[in-house]
């Protein structure tokens, strides 16, 4: 335990006891870091079981030919162990959104919304969340998964440059009912007691990443724990308002100290009145898992395969004001304009025949024709007056009508009106990196390019040559 700070070791002793704090030191300087996917079950390919998830590890070189049977995440129906960490970049599964590289104990999503009194998938109707500190964006796919269509993910990142990338990863996922938004956490305040259920995966010291990332060790000190503590305080005092009474709060942090976990817990108790939803019922079906004094739960590397992660759970109470010690008061005022709207006149592609005949609403937004589902529309208007929104529904052809990139990665994809040609895993890497292609059986005019059925992206055949679509900072940059 040399190797780690002082102080550091003080705290978890502080946190854990003695012996659970000498396990964990002994293990973040020791121990192998464990690889897992998180399944997309919206692409086709994954639904035939074991049988495709098999097929994939197998192309990614962690098949049964190194284990008997994939290994699955305990506390995640969908996730998978990886027997060694592959060359992601080169799986064009991987570009088309057939899976998330995810650490397994950032995997929670599924048992803490039970835990919260959402055990189905009936139980989440209807339901407006937003998952906070969204970036790249895990917890945001993992909620797609879990939540029907008809209720609604808000993905919010505040760095423009990690909003960017958290789009195109929620693009990838297929889904349309998400909007992604680059906002302030204080400019949720303006839509009060909106959110049935909020995520906060909040910035933090980065202790469970101490395996990881070894500068994270060199960089550590409590002085700046206390300093992420404050902020953590800030940014849920800015939200809560936006929290609909009785409704619930899933916070989590990549750390182990007091200060940034039980004590965050402590401070929305003694600021807001919110109630602790005890998470001891966990180790009944995963006894690996720490529950803390507060009642939240502490992944600890060893005990579980995984890196370390803090979760707890709180409810609003019903009777719940927005004031509180921590509130930051309302100094911004509602954007005005905005919101969704037909204006501008645009040619609707035949291929989009499949938006017009669902439940689907066209608009024109930045030259770009978007499609939203037509019972999200009130909502998402008032997200454009009020935030700042990068993404919302999904890009489905230009002016001119060519098709959008973001098309190709529907989960829809099999319905869109436009020839299909099936790609070999050597085409399907020389598209992404957007080396020519020449198609002389297919039909000229717009392609789209799938890989094992899934979506990768369009060109526009010439005959002779093909011009890629597929966006200059979407492509491959390395070589085999």
């Amino acid at each position: 335990m040399n190797d780690l700070p002082k102080e550091f070791i003080e705290i978890v002793n502080d946190a854990f006891g003695s012996t659970v704090a000498s396990e964990l030191c002994s293990t973040l300087l020791s121990a192998e870091q464990s690889v897992a996917i998180r399944f997309n079950p919206f692409k086709s390919p994954l639904q035939d079981g074991d049988r495709v998830i098999e097929t994939v590890l197998n192309e990614l070189g962690c098949g049964l030919d190194i284990c008997d049977r994939p290994k699955k995440v305990p506390w995640c129906s969908s996730g998978v162990y990886l027997t060694k960490r592959p060359s992601f970049i080169f799986d064009p599964l991987f570009h088309a959104g057939a899976y998330y590289v995810q650490d397994p104990s950032a995997m929670y999503m599924e048992m803490a919304l039970k835990v919260a009194g959402y055990p189905t998938c009936e139980s989440l109707e209807n339901l407006k969340v937003l998952d906070l500190c969204a970036a790249p964006g895990g917890k945001s796919t993992h909620l797609l998964s879990l939540l029907p269509s008809s209720s609604l993910l808000v993905s919010n990142e505040v760095i423009s440059s990690r909003a960017t990338v958290l789009a195109e990863n929620i693009a990838k996922w297929g889904c349309d009912n998400v909007a992604v938004t680059n906002s302030d956490p204080l400019d949720f305040s303006k839509l009060e007691e909106w959110f049935d259920i909020i995520v906060a995966d909040t910035p933090c010291s980065g202790e469970g990443m101490f395996r990881k990332d070894p500068n994270a060790v060199k960089e550590w000190s409590l002085a700046n724990v206390k300093l992420c503590s404050e902020r953590q305080q800030r940014i849920l005092s800015d939200v809560w308002p936006a929290l609909a009474p009785g409704g619930v709060l899933i916070y989590s942090t990549c750390t182990f100290n007091l200060y940034e976990n039980d004590g965050i817990i402590e401070f929305l108790g003694e600021n807001f009145g919110a109630e602790v939803i005890p998470l001891s019922s966990l180790v009944k079906d995963f006894p690996q898992l720490y529950i803390t004094r507060a009642g939240g739960c502490q992944f600890i590397p060893g005990r579980v395969d995984g890196e370390g992660q803090y979760i707890a759970v709180v409810r609003k109470p019903a009777e719940s004001s927005c004031r509180g010690l921590g509130r930051v008061p309302l100094l911004h005022k509602e954007r005005r304009g905005g919101g969704l709207n037909n204006k501008g006149k645009f040619t609707v592609p035949p291929f989009l025949k499949y938006f017009i005949d669902e439940d689907y609403e066209l608009y024109l937004k930045n030259d770009l024709i978007k499609a939203v589902p037509r019972s999200h529309i009130a909502s998402l208007s008032r997200l454009e007056r009020s935030l700042k929104v990068i993404m919302s529904g999904r890009a489905v052809a230009n002016t001119l009508g060519a098709p959008a990139a973001d098309l190709a990665l529907s989960a829809n994809i099999s319905k869109i009106d436009i020839p299909k040609v099936e790609l070999s895993k050597e085409e399907a890497i020389k598209f992404l990196q957007r080396e020519p292609l020449i198609f002389n059986s297919s039909p000229k005019g717009y392609l789209l390019l799938t890989y094992t059925g899934l979506g990768l992206g369009f060109v526009k055949n010439l005959g002779n040559r093909s011009n890629s679509l597929l966006p200059m900072n979407r492509r491959i940059l390395k070589r085999l």
